[in-house]
């Protein structure tokens, strides 16, 4: 009887192993995959050390020279590792065609459904049934509560550019709007339908600060983020991320490696992160796509409830979307999209505070405002509209290359006092009238604001300027807001209202008065 040699033994048990499993090697990542369900998995090496020693087990039946121990062990893992390489590129390749779904693999070219195939190497596997004729007029019914008319379409076209494997349409979508307004519950909708394992969930501000974190969503459908507002250094790597350009990747303990990104970008709020320069590019403004959540409702509806009859519509929806699909791709942007000047201006206004305070401003070279209420000003609208605050000499600096003023007194013969003023600028009396600020402010309010006096006079029943006691009983409840007042108090010790504009007017006959006054 011909004797085999114990080494090629050991290769045919991998070689078995290998074949019955489906196991593959990514040296990259330094993981072991499955193949499960139509996708491959990433497993330990304990999984694949158990088969070996099961293996040698049964083999030693057979052949009780056969020796079940380490080096036996590490002998078979060490040929799959060797024989079933691949690299991280290998997977999904054909993504410009094939679409994987729960039952199959979609054909887009010819529009069919074929069977999961181990041999297509695939990571990426959407979590719902693709059922050609399925409709779903209860989600459509809910985007036209949630969006415009002409946005219902375009929340369909971000399944849809979530389904397309490739970065074509180079862009971030950014859900715009306050709570209660059904952002959450479309995000909800889209995780479940693309599935929670093929979605991560990397904030802005992490993406450009840990690049470990932004591979984490490396091989996923989209990268789905419920931001607050903050402070991004830079949005570099968001760029890098969306623009189809190769993009160094690196998991902890891993090699790195270089491939360009497919995973979509979604995120919500109701603003936007800043950028630290200041400068919004024409680059961030073409990748920009917000899409906008101006209703309320009032929570009578469960989420739950809304989320479990929206399931029964899943293949529906991904029908529906698939039909969106070429278009998309045709045009190469989504429907309803705004210009870059447009959109770059609308990113301003939404993520930085101190450029939409400017807006409630014009030049008159007649006027005076207070200096420090300016900024207490400032702090209250950053307070009503959630937005990210800055120190007061940074203020200063910001808003004088929005809207040019300079530093004055106010005439003796309007106080007594030698209060410190800026000269150059007045209120508008009806707040900012272009549409991008007025849709900012309509975005972003969370509470009456046309110039803070006005709403503060309202509410205390007085003219223009309230009283220090008043504006402190209604104004110092943000710590932002207090620590001005405090440090504005031991600065000068006046008795003059720290709040509200001190606005001064010139009387037509070349003198000044207080605004409101005879």
């Amino acid at each position: 009887m011909q004797t085999v040699d114990p080494m090629e033994r050991l290769i045919l048990i991998a070689e078995r192993i290998a074949d019955k499993l489906h196991v593959i090697y990514v040296p990259t990542w330094e993981r072991f995959m499955k193949y499960s369900n139509g996708i491959y998995v990433e497993i330990d090496d304990e999984a694949v050390r158990l088969k070996a020693r099961q293996a040698l087990a049964v083999e030693k039946k057979a052949n009780p020279k056969v020796r079940v121990n380490t080096h036996s062990v590490n002998e078979i893992m060490a040929h799959i590792r060797d024989t079933r390489s691949h690299g991280p590129t290998d997977f999904d390749a054909d993504r410009g065609r094939i679409i994987n779904f729960t039952n199959g693999l979609y054909d887009r070219r010819t529009g069919r459904r074929g069977p999961h195939d181990p041999d297509y190497l695939s990571i990426r596997q959407v979590q719902t049934k693709y059922v050609e004729d399925a409709e779903c007029p209860y989600i459509r019914g809910l985007f036209s509560q949630w969006v415009a008319p002409e946005d219902v379409d375009k929340l369909g076209e971000v399944l849809a550019w979530c389904l397309d494997n490739e970065y074509d349409v180079e862009a971030f979508v950014y859900l715009l709007g306050r709570g209660s307004n059904g952002k959450g519950t479309f995000t909800t909708i889209l995780t479940e339908v693309l599935g929670p394992e093929n979605v991560s969930g990397v904030s802005m501000q992490a993406m450009n600060r840990d690049k470990f974190a932004a591979s984490g969503m490396y091989g996923k459908i989209a990268n789905i983020s419920n931001e607050t507002s903050g402070v991004i250094d830079d949005n570099s790597r968001l760029m890098e991320l969306t623009g189809g350009d190769m993009t160094q990747w690196e998991r902890k303990f891993g090699h790195p490696w270089t491939d360009k990104n497919y995973t979509k970008q979604v995120f919500a709020g109701m603003s936007l992160p800043s950028i630290k320069s200041g400068v919004v590019s024409d680059g961030t403004g073409r990748r920009f796509e917000p899409i906008f959540f101006p209703n309320r409702f009032d929570g009578s509806v469960p989420k739950s409830e809304i989320i479990a009859k929206a399931r029964k519509e899943y293949p529906g929806l991904v029908a529906w979307a698939l039909r969106l699909l070429p278009g998309l791709k045709e045009r190469n942007h989504f429907n309803n999209g705004m210009s870059i000047d447009e959109k770059v201006e609308l990113y301003r206004l939404i993520s930085d505070g101190v450029y939409l305070f400017s807006k409630f401003f014009t030049r008159d070279e007649g006027t005076y405002i207070e200096k420090q209420s300016l900024y207490v000003s400032y702090l209250e609208l950053c307070t009503a509209y959630g937005l990210v605050t800055v120190g007061e000499y940074q203020f200063y600096r910001q808003f004088q290359r929005h809207l040019p003023m300079r530093e004055a007194r106010v005439p003796p013969s309007l106080s007594n006092e030698k209060v410190h003023a800026f000269k150059g600028i007045s209120r508008l009396e009806s707040g900012p009238q272009d549409r991008l600020s007025l849709l900012s402010c309509q975005l972003l309010q969370r509470k009456e604001y046309n110039v803070i006096l006005e709403e503060y006079s309202v509410k205390s029943g007085k003219s223009v300027s309230p009283t220090s006691e008043d504006w402190t009983a209604n104004r110092a409840r943000d710590p932002a807001i207090a620590k001005a007042i405090l440090r504005q108090a031991a600065e000068k010790k006046s008795d003059h209202p720290p709040g509200g504009y001190g606005t001064f007017v010139g009387d037509g006959k070349g003198g000044v008065k207080k605004e409101g006054s005879p």
